[in-house]
Formats: structure tokens, C-alpha cells, sequence
């Protein structure tokens, strides 16, 4: 067995606290949805969707009013509704 270097302290990664929206990928053909987020720790996260429920989320989509609600944050919310982000809130000025 290798000899390793155990810390005393472990080093603790750094708070995630935020997450902005990096890109979205849409592949219509494909029944793909692609959504990178950046937390604020630098770390990118991928939020997916494929097959029959992106072709669902797809057609919801085209058809959706973002009057009230900006695209970026009803995108970043479905990723939290999907699981695949922790729970929190969007705030912050459509740009």
C-alpha cells in the first residue's frame, strides 16, 4: 500500500452560496435541454434534461409568457423543482 499524507485539519471546500446561469443548450431535434449554472465557489453544475420530458418542457416552453416572470428565473427554478440544485431563491433585475 502507498504511504499517504493524512491532514490534520481537513481542508474544507469553499461555501456555495449562489448560482448564476452560465448557458443554455436547447436541441430541439434531440429532446435535449442543457442548463450550466456557476455557483459562486466557481464550480459548474449541469442541469438536464432528456427524451420524452424535455420534449414536454420543450413545448411548454415555446408557448410559455415571460411577462412576470423572467426566462432565467423560471429556468434556474426548475432546476431547484427538479432536484437538481438545492432549494433557495432568485432575485435580482432581469438584464
Amino acid at each position: 500500500m502507498a504511504e499517504t499524507f493524512t491532514l490534520t485539519t481537513p481542508i474544507a471546500n469553499p461555501s456555495r452560496t449562489t448560482y448564476i446561469v452560465q448557458r443554455i443548450m436547447l436541441d430541439i431535434q434531440n429532446s435535449v435541454i442543457q442548463v450550466y449554472l456557476i455557483g459562486s465557489d466557481g464550480i459548474q453544475v449541469l442541469c438536464e434534461w432528456n427524451g420524452p420530458l424535455a420534449t414536454t418542457l420543450l413545448t411548454q416552453l415555446n408557448s410559455a409568457n415571460f411577462t412576470t416572470t423572467s426566462f432565467i428565473k423560471a429556468t434556474i427554478n426548475a432546476c431547484a423543482t427538479a432536484g437538481k440544485i438545492p432549494p433557495g431563491s432568485v432575485s435580482g433585475t432581469p438584464s
